[in-house]
């Protein structure tokens, strides 16, 4: 949730909704940029396991849709 305040877009595109006990991450995303700009190391390494939970999720939502046809 919250792809969008990653990459910097205004647009919110989702919501979750809980259906058991669950831990929340928030953090400040100008923090978050800005700490990505100061350490590239960090950066590198946190946009390299986003890109790879966006990918996962891709795949399924790609094997979801050939299931409809």
């Amino acid at each position: 949730v919250a792809w969008s305040s990653i990459t910097g877009d205004a647009i919110m595109t989702c919501t979750a909704r809980c259906l058991q006990p669950t831990t929340l991450v928030r953090w400040n995303s100008q923090e978050l940029h800005e700490q990505m700009q100061t350490d590239k190391d960090f950066g590198y390494r946190f946009m390299k396991l986003t890109s790879a939970v966006l990918a996962k999720r891709l795949v399924a939502t790609r094997l979801q849709l050939l299931d409809l046809f």
